[in-house]
């Protein structure tokens, strides 16, 4: 990884560490309200919470839109996009916990019913707050350097959801549909 990577991780991880909770979240049930882990679920609460309100805006005749031409050759469908978030929080939370999670990517992308996704998403937040909550000041550092470690995967958990969900509000946009009023 370049020092330039190294540096924009760090920073962000460092803004994740002391970021003031912006908004009246509860925490998980056991995560201290000074921890690193309760910081982190509470970023991650918000970005579940405006990434599932995009996913949840495109009806179900639309689920399946994909941008066509230009810049978008071979680009992910909406539903891909929410089944690629899906997928990234069970192996990111792995990543966290330092355990395999039980995700079979194939059973993941030939889900096809809006609802069935959207659930599946729902059950990917639960799993990836629990990998967050193991989080202490003895075991995240572990794993390895930078992104590798316990916490930057915690960290890298929450900015690629939100990296996708604003991926998901130009799919509304153009479908012509209003994101939720989370990413007005």
């Amino acid at each position: 990884m370049s020092t330039t990577k190294h540096l924009a991780l760090a920073a962000f991880i460092a803004c994740v560490l002391i970021a003031p909770r912006t908004h009246a979240q509860s925490l998980p049930p056991t995560a201290k309200a000074d921890s690193a882990a309760a910081v982190l679920n509470s970023i991650l609460s918000d970005a579940e919470r405006d990434f599932v309100d995009v996913a949840e805006a495109m009806p179900a005749n639309k689920f399946e839109f994909v941008p066509a031409g230009g810049e978008f050759r071979d680009a992910r469908s909406f539903a891909g996009t929410i089944k690629h978030v899906i997928w990234a929080n069970y192996v990111l939370a792995g990543k966290i916990t330092g355990s395999k999670q039980p995700i079979d990517q194939k059973e993941i992308d030939s889900l096809t019913d809006r609802d069935q996704v959207l659930q599946r998403l729902h059950e990917s937040f639960v799993v990836a707050h629990k990998a967050i909550d193991s989080l202490s000041s003895a075991n995240m550092l572990e794993g390895g350097d930078g992104r590798a470690a316990r916490l930057g995967s915690a960290a890298f958990l929450t900015a690629h959801t939100l990296a996708h969900g604003g991926e998901l509000v130009e799919y509304l946009r153009m479908s012509g549909i209003t994101p939720p009023k989370s990413w007005s």
